[in-house]
This record gives C-alpha cells, structure tokens and sequence, in this order.
C-alpha cells in the first residue's frame, strides 16, 4: 500500500511537473515571437525539460488495465477463478478485488528473467495465459477473448523486454567499471 502511494504522489508530482512545463513553454512561445533570439535558449531548454518529465512519466504510466479471471487454488487443491482488476504499472502487474471491498492491491514484480505465455490444454478455461518472474512466483490468468489476451501478453512481454534491456545495460557497465583498475588515495 505504502508503495502504491508512493508511485501515485510520484506519478501526481511528474503529472503536474509535465502540465507545468507544458504551460510555461507556451507562454515562452508567445513572448519569443516578440524578444526573438535571447528567448531562444530557453525554449529549448524547456523543450528538453519537457521530453524528459514525458520519459518519466511513460515509465510509471499504466500501460494496461481491464478485468481478468486469476486462477487461485485452495486448501483442497482445487482451482477456482475470480475476476480481478489488474493494471500493469511499470515492471509491476497490480491486481484487486472488482468490488473494492478488499483493501489494497497485490503487486506481482516483474524482472528481466520473467515470462509470459499461453496455457494451453484446458478445454474448461479459454483465453489463460501464465506469468512466472524469478522468484518463482506466478499468475495464470484467462482473458474475455483472445485479442484482449493477445494485448496483456504483448503488454507483459513488452515490460520483460524493458526488464531485459535495462539489466543488460547495468551488467555492462558493471563491467566496464570492474576493468578499470582501482584508484587508491596516498594519504
């Protein structure tokens, strides 16, 4: 709950940081039409400013939300599914209870060695796909039909890849950083 709060007064603060910049690159528009060149610096750094409140904000956007079935099994071993609202928020999957009576949501971490795909073989329930993340840790949901099924795969794998990308670029430059000899301080 704390880090849901957290990431929605972040995404408030990027939201506002955006529609302020946003704003004041308009009103600087409309003057350098009138100072001309010295206003030209500052519209482009505002410009700059602006694409990099969009790069943050499109990072902790939802980039899917809708209802599906998720498979839960009980004591008995027996599966049963209830309709969840889930949103994919960053490299998070976030689900809850329709009726909001549940509080808080369940986060499900998504990681570079996360996967997503299509259940197949069970002729009871169409439209399943699973989601497993490195912690052994997964979800088997089932979607109304097959291209909303299709769209939270290709949304999933998308953050995968993001995962993948980000963890190849840190494990390079740990690299780089280890093939650099050390530097020590003469005291």
């Amino acid at each position: 709950d704390k880090m849901q709060a957290l990431w929605e007064k972040s995404l408030t603060d990027h939201f506002n940081s955006l529609h302020e910049t946003q704003s004041e690159l308009a009103d600087t528009r409309a003057k350098h039409q009138e100072t001309g060149a010295e206003t030209s610096k500052k519209v482009q750094d505002l410009e700059a400013k602006l694409e990099e409140y969009r790069r943050i904000v499109e990072q902790v956007q939802t980039k899917k939300e809708g209802l599906l079935r998720k498979r839960t099994r009980s004591r008995l071993v027996k599966q049963t599914w209830h309709v969840k609202l889930f949103r994919l928020v960053g490299p998070s999957l976030l689900h809850r209870d329709t009726d909001n009576t549940a509080t808080g949501e369940k986060t499900f971490k998504l990681d570079s060695d996360s996967t997503c795909e299509l259940v197949a073989g069970d002729a009871r329930v169409k439209n399943a796909f699973k989601v497993a993340n490195s912690a052994d840790d997964e979800l088997v949901m089932a979607a109304i039909d097959k291209i909303d099924m299709q769209e939270w795969v290709d949304a999933i794998n998308d953050v995968i890849a993001d995962c993948k990308t980000r963890t190849a670029k840190t494990n390079d430059l740990k690299q780089r950083f280890a093939a650099i000899p050390a530097v020590e301080d003469d005291e």
